[in-house]
């Protein structure tokens, strides 16, 4: 019985460990050291050793160690947000927890562009469940950026009760 209880609870944590939970854009705007516009000009995949696996029926998920990556072409016009400059071509690991196999994820992203939201280690997506945004998403990222630049530069706003309150 200890056994099934014990499979029970590690098949569980896994099951809720890659529930998807959403997240607001303009939080993973915020939260992004780095948006960027580019093209996925190859993906492939790579086990716990960094060495490439080449089989189209490998998979990621839980319990296996490869991941795959995003070899990423940015686009001229493609830098939205950067906090330090960037190659033209990088590379962006995608979440290991998501269960896909090599084949399909060449077929669904190779060739296609995308908007990328990163963390400060620009080969990490800010939010593991959305590594990437698609194009017609493009002018609302640009608005919320834009937004968020004049905020950090509005001056701090009075507060009841602080010395700067009551004057005028």
């Amino acid at each position: 019985m200890r056994k099934i209880v014990s499979l029970f609870l590690i098949v569980g944590s896994v099951a809720l460990a890659t529930e998807k939970v959403e997240r607001p854009l303009p939080e993973l705007i915020a939260e992004a050291d780095y948006i960027v516009v580019g093209k996925i000009t190859r993906v492939a995949m790579f086990d716990r050793r960094n060495r490439e696996v080449t089989d189209p029926r490998a998979e990621t998920g839980p319990g296996l160690e490869n991941e795959i990556r995003f070899f990423v072409r940015v686009a001229p016009d493609g830098f939205l947000k950067v906090r330090k400059s960037l190659p033209q071509d990088i590379v962006i690991a995608r979440w290991k927890m998501w269960h896909m196999d090599l084949a399909t994820m060449k077929e669904e992203a190779e060739g296609n562009s995308y908007i990328f939201l990163m963390e400060s280690d620009p080969s990490r997506p800010v939010f593991t469940l959305e590594e990437r945004l698609f194009l017609d998403s493009r002018s609302e990222v640009e608005a919320l950026i834009q937004n968020q630049k004049r905020e950090s530069n509005q001056p701090p706003q009075p507060t009841p009760g602080s010395s700067a309150a009551g004057r005028g």
